[in-house]
């Protein structure tokens, strides 16, 4: 099984999960594609305003 690594983000009845070092992200039950891979610098999770806003 290959391992795959993601963030879970949830405000309301919206959740987000990027998956980190991929440009696809899930908001709710969606795939999307993010202008920008999702990664992690120095224990943070960085992904795109756009896709946050």
């Amino acid at each position: 099984m290959e391992e795959t690594r993601t963030v879970i983000g949830t405000k309301e009845n919206v959740s987000v999960t990027p998956t980190i070092d991929s440009n696809l992200a899930k908001v709710n039950r969606t795939t999307i594609h993010l202008d920008f891979l999702a990664t992690i610098i120095d224990g943070k999770t960085f992904v795109s305003m756009r896709f946050i806003s």
